[in-house]
This record gives structure tokens, sequence and C-alpha cells, in this order.
């Protein structure tokens, strides 16, 4: 850990937003059992970048705490100091459905002004929402707009350098081998992902996104 955290403050010294270095001094914490200490750091860097993948990170951190009302704090706290973004409006709102608290999700989802027709997951999320609400038309309209995208599920992170889509966040591209270039797009633009037939899912494959149910699944 000693070797590897004098490599994670080098780094930051050189690029102070160098994303996975910063993730790695916490992930050092939290083996040390110093979990405050990790929330802290991480909650500073989010202050500095404003950078979606760090709330992530918190989040995931929270949930396996077993303290969803923090990470919730955090991202009202994030939409305090940006209340038009959509993109925290988005990830808040998701939150709130993996939390099965549905009003909540749907007061925030149903209002959010952006390109959120271009955002498959949007769509789905709507449509279990509307089901539970018991707003079957509705429900029908969001999930056919969500099964008339060319692809199943748009995955959450893509790499800036050479448009490679993953699942799971890391700090280097596995495909071009490049630091620090995945970024969270929660809005995707065709222009934006690559289209080699190498990464086009079968029609019956579904590709997994961490955190949001099927679209045939009432959570």
């Amino acid at each position: 850990p000693d070797k590897a955290r004098r490599y994670f403050r080098g780094a930051i010294k050189k690029d102070r937003a160098f994303l996975p270095a910063y993730i790695g001094i916490g992930e050092i914490l939290l083996h040390e059992g110093k979990t405050k200490d990790a929330v802290e750091i991480l909650k500073k860097v989010y202050a500095r970048t404003r950078s979606v993948i760090i709330l992530h990170r918190l989040e995931e951190l929270f949930l396996d705490q077993g303290e969803p009302s923090e990470i919730i704090r955090v991202y009202q706290d994030a939409l305090q100091q940006d209340p038009q973004n959509p993109v925290l409006q988005f990830y808040l709102g998701k939150l709130y459905y993996r939390l099965e608290m549905v009003d909540e999700a749907f007061d925030l989802l149903s209002t959010i002004e952006g390109p959120q027709d271009h955002l498959l997951d949007y769509h789905k999320i709507m449509a279990n929402l509307y089901l539970r609400k018991q707003q079957f038309e509705e429900a029908i309209t969001s999930l056919k707009k969500a099964l008339s995208f060319k692809k199943r599920v748009v995955v959450p992170y893509i790499c800036t350098q050479c448009q490679q889509e993953s699942v799971e966040w890391t700090g280097r591209c596995r495909r071009c081998a490049k630091w620090n270039t995945l970024t969270a797009l929660p809005w995707i633009e065709t222009s934006q992902v690559s289209t080699t037939s190498e990464k086009e899912p079968s029609p019956g494959q579904l590709v997994p996104y961490r955190g949001i149910a099927s679209p045939f699944e009432t959570v």
C-alpha cells in the first residue's frame, strides 16, 4: 500500500485531474479500514473536479456500507450547486429508482429537461415507474421508445479517445491503453458511439448496466 500510495501521489502532482490516482488512494484507505478518510477525499475530489465518476464511486461505497441516505445527500448537495444539470438529475433519479423510492424517482426524472430521448435507460426506468403508478399507456409509450433503440442497452462509460464502451469504469482504457479517458455519458450521442460490428450486441443479447433493471422488471 505504501508504494502504491507514493505512486498515486506522484501522479496527482503531475496531473491534478488524474482520477485513477484519487480513486486508488481511496481504495487504499478503504483497505486499511479508514472509510471516513476515503469518503472525505472523494468528496473533496468531486468538489474540485465535478466528475460524475467520483459520485458513482461514492454511491457504491455508501450502498455497500448500508448508508443510502448519505449518497442521496451527496447528490442533493451537488444538485443544489448546479440545479439545472440534467446529468446529476438523471443519476439522482436513477439512485431513487435503484432504492425503490418510486415517487421521488418519478418526480425528478419526469421533469428532466435535456436530450433524454437519446438515453435508452431513461425510457426503461420511466416505463417501470409508469407501471408502478398504473399509468399503462405512458408505460407502453416509454417501453416502445426503449425498444426502438438499435442497441438494447447503452453502457454507462465510454473512452473519449477510442470510443470503447465499458460496463465498469477503469482508470485505463482496455482498448487504447490511455489513462484517465473513460467518462460517464448518460446522454450517448450517435456520433460518439462506434458502429463496428464487434461491439453490436445480437438482437437477443442484453448488455448489463449496473444498477438498472431490465425493462420488464417492476422493481
